[in-house]
């Protein structure tokens, strides 16, 4: 048996705001976001012309990781991701087979400044950056 390996790192932008939830089988904070990254096309006349294809890549956070996620990032914020790939398949209703691959975050880096926790029932806008601008590049990971 061949060795194989499974490990992604990206970073880009969040398409919307983090949905959260908490797992129904065992509780655990678990918080989905899309996130946005730029792959520029290879070819002379799109190189030439500044052109890039944007890929929408689907991505899970669990417990703490979660939290984290949740309470600081908005849709914009821009990220570094690592973590692993995961496929779902499932079938609908009317028998159609699906299937999704997203990835499993292990790490998260925000790479804007990141001010306090936002306040979830506060209008938009409501949370203010961090007074002293330092948190610049905050890491949250599972361990």
């Amino acid at each position: 048996m061949s060795a194989s390996f499974n490990r992604v790192i990206l970073v880009g932008s969040l398409v919307r705001d983090p949905e959260y939830r908490r797992a129904a089988s065992n509780g655990m904070a678990v918080s989905d976001f899309r996130m946005a990254v730029d792959d520029p096309y290879k070819g002379r006349s799109a190189a030439r012309d500044g052109r890039s294809n944007t890929l929408f890549i689907d991505v899970v956070t669990w417990d703490q990781l979660a939290e984290s996620v949740h309470g600081h990032l908005r849709q914009g914020s821009r990220i570094l991701v690592e973590g692993r790939l995961q496929q779902q398949e499932w079938t609908t209703r009317d028998g159609q087979r699906r299937s999704q691959i997203r990835v499993v975050a292990s790490t998260v880096q925000f790479l804007d400044p990141v001010g306090p926790p936002a306040d979830r029932s506060a209008p938009e806008g409501g949370s203010a950056p961090a007074p002293d601008g330092s948190a610049d590049g905050d890491t949250f990971s599972l361990k």
